[in-house]
């Protein structure tokens, strides 16, 4: 038996590199790597930060590393 689905509903926007998200007490929350932060959204998209670390370096690395490092 296949089952309809609804449709997707967009909860927020403005994120930049969202990723990892995880169902949990009734709100999504997932990590935001372009700030660094991590979001709780509920189902009618109201979003709150719940900890923040440092974004990525802006120079199109993503580990940190200098280029000429191992």
């Amino acid at each position: 038996m296949i089952e309809q689905l609804p449709e997707p509903t967009v909860l927020l926007r403005g994120r930049s590199m969202v990723e990892s998200a995880r169902w949990h007490d009734g709100r999504w929350w997932f990590a935001d790597w372009g700030t660094g932060e991590v979001i709780a959204v509920d189902t009618d998209g109201v979003a709150e930060v719940v900890a923040t670390g440092p974004p990525p370096p802006r120079d199109g690395r993503s580990s940190g590393r200098r280029p000429d490092s191992c």
